[in-house]
């Protein structure tokens, strides 16, 4: 999968556009018969400057996922553009959800271990959807460390009442 990502990047600073799948030269073609969702996050210097999900509709395949993330990531608005100087000291992240639980009752956040496993959140009314992934920051130390984070993500005080709580487990893969 790191594979696909790096090509997408190379892809992008040649073209500044986001491949097709035939742009993409596919090693594992196992990766083309399996959907899963996935996140793509890209750090310089241990931090992290540009990720991106999808977890409401998954591509056809893995490969078009990693496309679509990837070039997402690239483009997240949160962060300046990527230039040259930051490509050479990018780190990649690939976490691929590999357990996401029931719903959490409200109390039930704040037992999570932030080293194991990481949330999902989406507001009652739809309007609002949030990842922390697992071991993402060192700043996570238990799961009441969640609320402060969330509620800086969502633009709002974090209740546990407003929002539907996933617990999830991912595989990580890095560069």
């Amino acid at each position: 999968m790191l594979d696909i990502v790096k090509q997408v990047i190379d892809f992008y600073f040649k073209t500044f556009s986001k491949p097709e799948l035939n742009d993409i030269k596919v090693n594992n073609k196992e990766l083309l018969k399996k959907t899963w969702s996935v996140f793509v996050t890209l750090y310089v210097n241990w931090l992290i400057r540009w990720s991106a999900w999808n977890i409401q509709k998954i591509k056809e395949n893995l490969v078009l996922e990693l496309i679509e993330n990837t070039f997402e990531a690239l483009n997240d608005k949160r962060f300046k553009k990527i230039n040259l100087e930051e490509k050479k000291n990018l780190k990649i992240r690939i976490d691929e959800i590999v357990n996401r639980w029931k719903p959490l009752a409200d109390w039930e956040i704040k037992k999570i271990n932030p080293s194991k496993s990481g949330v999902f959140v989406i507001k009652t009314d739809y309007t609002k959807a949030w990842v922390i992934l697992p071991n993402i920051s060192a700043r996570l130390i238990t799961g009441s460390d969640f609320l402060p984070v969330l509620s800086k993500k969502l633009w709002e005080k974090f209740e546990d009442k407003n929002y539907i709580v996933y617990k999830i487990e991912t595989r990580v893969i890095e560069k």
